[in-house]
C-alpha cells in the first residue's frame, strides 16, 4: 500500500472521492492522503493518527504551501499549480 496518495477531486466521482476513498484509503493505512479540489483553489491534507484514523492536518489555498507529514521534501506551493 502507497504511503501518500494525492487525489485529483474530479465533478463527476465527488461523492466517491470524499466518502468512500477516503474509508478504503484509511481502513489500509495509507499514512497521507491528498485531496486536491480545482474548483475551490484548494488542497486538503489528511494523515494517520495514533489510533489510524484520518484526521484533517491542514486545508491551503490562495498561495498557500502544503507540505507532507511523512516526506519532508515534498511542498506544493499552490500557486505554483492552480494560477
Amino acid at each position: 500500500m502507497p504511503t501518500l496518495i494525492i487525489e485529483i477531486l474530479s465533478p463527476s466521482n465527488h461523492f466517491q472521492d470524499l466518502i468512500t476513498k477516503i474509508n478504503l484509503y484509511q481502513r489500509f493505512g495509507v499514512n497521507e492522503y491528498w485531496l486536491v479540489n480545482p474548483k475551490l483553489f484548494s488542497i486538503q491534507i489528511y494523515a494517520l493518527n495514533n489510533e489510524r484514523l484520518y484526521e484533517q492536518v491542514g486545508v491551503y489555498k490562495n498561495n498557500d504551501v502544503a507540505s507532507s507529514s511523512v516526506f519532508s521534501y515534498l511542498s506544493v506551493n499552490l500557486d505554483d499549480i492552480f494560477y
